[in-house]
Formats: C-alpha cells, sequence, structure tokens
C-alpha cells in the first residue's frame, strides 16, 4: 500500500542551474539539504506546507 512519497530523485550536471530552472517553470523554491561527499550527491529540499520533497 502506498502511503506518500518518500524520496523524488532528479539527475542533473549543474545543481544551482536546476534549481532556478525549478522555481521559474513551477515555482517551487529549494531550501536547505546536504552534500553527501563519499557519495558524490546532494540533496535540496521543497518544502510544501508541513511536509518536504
Amino acid at each position: 500500500m502506498l502511503l506518500g512519497i518518500d524520496h523524488l530523485v532528479i539527475a542533473v550536471a549543474v545543481p544551482d542551474d536546476a534549481t532556478a530552472q525549478l522555481e521559474q517553470e513551477l515555482g517551487l523554491t529549494s531550501a536547505g539539504g546536504g552534500r553527501h561527499d563519499t557519495l558524490g550527491t546532494f540533496n535540496r529540499l521543497v518544502w510544501l506546507g508541513d511536509s518536504y520533497l
């Protein structure tokens, strides 16, 4: 049974450009997140009320 979305993964080449495009095209602003140097990954949070993607 699917209760909700847990993670949304989008692979991008230039994180800052993707963040700007997300805001410009969808009106979603990301904030915070973290960088995982040993994995070569990062994340940003998009808040939707009291939940985030």
